[in-house]
């Protein structure tokens, strides 16, 4: 039974838990009413039009999604609301047209950092001591104390929503003021700023992860990759996005990750789909009376929601032009409100994102509901229209497969770089420990804090700020030290997206160097790689399966010439005796 268990990574827990999460929180079960769109109050706020116009824009509308104040039989409702904001007389006198590709990404980060608004300390004196004793600040040497970390973050930030809020005389997250629920840390909904320019257009800008209604709503898009291929994209990134070698450190990290990820996998998910199944209460609890698809609501989240805010947004395009931007999670909301568009009304809308979620494979089954989006989507094909940019050692910005054109930042220098300092530590664990770590009190407490570092210098808006203002990094047509690519197209089916099902441990390598520093989930064999299949498998299955280029193994050199180092080895006795028992056996 442990041999089981081991050799599925624990995905024996998931088709339980989608079960149970299909069974209980259907929208058969569950009480839908449609989620309205509404026109909220008009904002009047020239000062902080001027202040945002030195950036060539001003701030058309605000959307978020609000609770009621009158309750009714179902509880409060949740409403999408849209507060248009009064245009200045005088359009901004920096002018964007014939802006340089790069100019446009800058500006793009600059307004998907202004739609987190006033953020209060993200980090913490144990995560940022040891950054700050050694001058490793992404803001440079000279910040030696939290208080200068803070400031140095916010400078640019508060500025213009105090202004919005001196102006309007309320607070950006006062529910009875704007009814931004979703701008509050303990809000609900999808929250996004929408920016008019006389050169651009319209710019749409999804916030990412902020709000503990975000947090749960990833859980769907995540949970199956982070306790199955995690660990195996990881890997390829160290190896192949970043070409560094696997050191020591990571080998030693791997053989007790191992064991701690098997323990911490059904926690992970045991914890996921209590707060996802409690997140689909609570939009029900809250639904509001027309607008939007009630089963599709209980069966995906916040994309409804999504749909609205984008749908809105065309609406109100007046024959402009329609950009979509977003970071981290709200970067793959807009990736997914750029297909839609492109799904439903045949228009491919420039869409430009920073460390975002992927989407191909999460849109296709989401997790802990039997829902999708291939109703509105199609993760099928190539959408030339987007444009990611993340650096090679974000984790978060790796997660699924991209739908378009990848651009990898951060690859020059980087084995003297700050995000490979900080970041070893961290890569050679494996997926549901990371994410578990310090959730539960004396749990990877340690880990945690390395986690977060690394997260520090590689995922954070700010963080990729220090790239992407940087000529050495970011070439004025768009394209950056680490290239541009277009992210192949998985087929239907392909066992590249996780699923349910077992997997041998090797089989999700997604490079030769990454499956040489791999092992099978039971830990007793080797992987090796079989170049004209591009296939990892463990050693065992040579004694079955062919590979016509002949495997690579730990001690051969990758055809790609890129090699990882000697991983955990086994008794070559040890194999014999349990291949001559009978494969069945493991």
């Amino acid at each position: 039974f442990a041999s089981m268990v081991r050799d599925s990574r624990p995905r024996w827990m998931v088709p339980l838990l989608g079960a149970a999460m299909a069974t209980c929180c259907s929208a058969d079960n569950f009480w839908f009413p449609p989620i309205p769109t509404k026109e909220g109050r008009r904002l009047t706020i020239p000062a902080a039009q001027e202040y945002i116009g030195k950036y060539g824009l001003s701030l058309k509308a605000v959307h978020t999604h609000s609770l009621s104040l009158e309750a009714t039989e179902g509880g409060r409702r949740l409403e999408h609301y849209r507060f248009p904001v009064d245009l200045p007389e005088t359009p901004p006198a920096r002018r964007l047209a014939g802006s340089s590709r790069r100019e446009i990404v800058r500006l793009f980060l600059k307004l998907n950092s202004m739609a987190y608004g006033r953020t209060a300390d993200p980090w913490g004196s144990d995560v940022m001591d040891p950054i700050l004793a050694a001058g490793d600040s992404i803001y440079g040497s000279s910040i030696k104390t939290l208080e200068q970390e803070l400031a140095a973050m916010q400078a640019d930030l508060d500025g213009f929503w105090d202004l919005v809020e001196e102006e309007e005389n309320v607070t950006y997250a006062e529910e009875t003021a704007l009814g931004m629920t979703a701008t509050d840390a303990a809000g609900m909904g999808v929250h996004a700023l929408e920016w008019h320019s006389a050169d651009l257009g319209t710019v749409l800008t999804f916030r990412g992860t902020y709000s503990s209604g975000d947090e749960t709503n990833i859980q769907m898009w995540i949970s199956t990759w982070v306790t199955t291929v995690m660990s195996a994209k990881m890997k390829y990134q160290w190896l192949n996005v970043a070409g560094l070698p696997w050191s020591d450190i990571m080998n030693e990290d791997k053989a007790l990750s191992s064991l701690i990820n098997d323990a911490a996998t059904p926690i992970f998910l045991g914890g996921s789909y209590f707060y996802a199944s409690s997140f689909l209460t609570n939009l029900q609890t809250v639904a509001s009376e027309h607008g939007l698809d009630a089963e599709k609501v209980a069966l995906t989240g916040y994309w409804e929601f999504t749909k609205a805010i984008t749908e809105s947004v065309r609406s109100n395009l007046d024959g402009s032009t329609l950009w979509i931007t977003g970071h981290s999670q709200g970067g793959g909301r807009a990736a997914l409100a750029s297909m839609y568009l492109e799904h439903k009304y045949n228009e491919k809308w420039e869409t430009i994102t920073f460390a975002a979620v992927g989407g191909q494979c999460f849109t296709r089954d989401l997790d802990f509901t039997t829902g999708n989006m291939l109703e509105d989507l199609d993760p099928y094909s190539t959408h030339t229209q987007i444009t990611e940019y993340v650096h090679a050692l974000d984790i978060y910005g790796f997660y699924d497969y991209d739908v378009g054109t990848r651009c990898t930042l951060g690859t020059t220098n980087i084995a003297s770089s700050n995000p490979k300092k900080y970041c070893e530590y961290v890569f050679g664990h494996e997926g549901a420990e990371l994410m578990m770590a310090g959730r539960v009190p004396g749990f990877s407490e340690e880990l945690a804090l390395k986690f977060r570092r690394c997260r520090y210098f590689t995922h954070y808006w700010n963080a990729i700020g220090v790239y992407v203002y940087d000529d050495n990094y970011l070439s004025e047509n768009g394209t950056t030290d680490g290239g541009c690519e277009q992210v192949e197209t998985l087929p239907e089916n392909s066992d590249r997206c996780p699923n349910l099902f077992t997997t041998s441990g090797c089989g999700d390598e997604l490079s030769c160097a990454a499956c040489q520093v791999s092992t099978s989930s039971t830990g007793l064999f080797n992987c090796v790689w079989c170049e004209s299949d591009q296939a990892c498998r463990p050693s065992y299955e040579t004694l079955i399966t062919s590979c016509s280029s002949g495997y690579t193994s730990k001690s051969d050199t990758c055809a790609d010439g890129v090699n990882g180092v000697p991983g955990l080895s086994v008794n070559g006795l040890l194999v014999v005796l349990l291949a001559s028992a009978g494969l069945a056996l493991l």
